[in-house]
């Protein structure tokens, strides 16, 4: 029990590294038991609690923080992907590609994932691996207005108009009043 109580110390003070070793030393070496698990568990979804609250007020660090907290406990897929959003909107895309790679290395498959992470190399100046970014999303998910406007942007970015255009368009078509 030594290691499950230093790492809520830990994980409490933010000191989420050594938090989650401490969790995993004290699940390998004795178990955790039902009442430190439910007691994780419900720390964990606060967390995540706090972090959306927080990401609603446009706090991003704050919520980034909460994030990670969350994910220190539980390695909730839901967390990394928000956590990505946060990155963005920070304009941290180094980090919004991380977490969105790791998902993707899951096999968790978000709607809006493959154009955040074009999104996010796009702000990278990376414009080839945006699009191939944005080419997924369309394919996935054909009435994602979005990602057609997304990969449109991208498009004009590389001086390739002919095919910004198309995308334009067929972003307007399916959401005229967004246009």
């Amino acid at each position: 029990q030594l290691y499950f109580y230093r790492g809520l110390a830990e994980l409490n003070s933010g000191q989420l590294v050594s938090a989650g070793k401490d969790f995993w030393t004290a699940d390998k070496q004795c178990g955790i038991s039902d009442k430190e698990k439910n007691l994780l568990r419900h720390l964990s979804d606060s967390c995540i609690n706090l972090a959306n609250t927080m990401a609603q007020q446009n706090q991003w660090a704050s919520a980034v923080l909460e994030f990670s907290r969350s994910l220190t406990i539980d390695t909730s897929d839901y967390a990394l992907y928000k956590r990505a959003e946060c990155y963005l909107a920070m304009n941290r895309s180094d980090s919004a590609i991380s977490d969105l790679d790791k998902l993707a290395a899951r096999n968790q498959l978000y709607r809006n994932e493959y154009s955040k992470r074009g999104r996010a190399y796009s702000r990278l100046g990376k414009f080839e691996k945006a699009n191939k970014h944005f080419e997924t999303a369309v394919m996935q998910f054909p009435a994602d207005t979005i990602a057609f406007y997304c990969k449109g942007q991208s498009e004009v970015n590389q001086k390739n108009y002919k095919a910004a255009i198309i995308s334009l368009e067929q972003s307007v078509k399916l959401s005229p009043s967004d246009s």
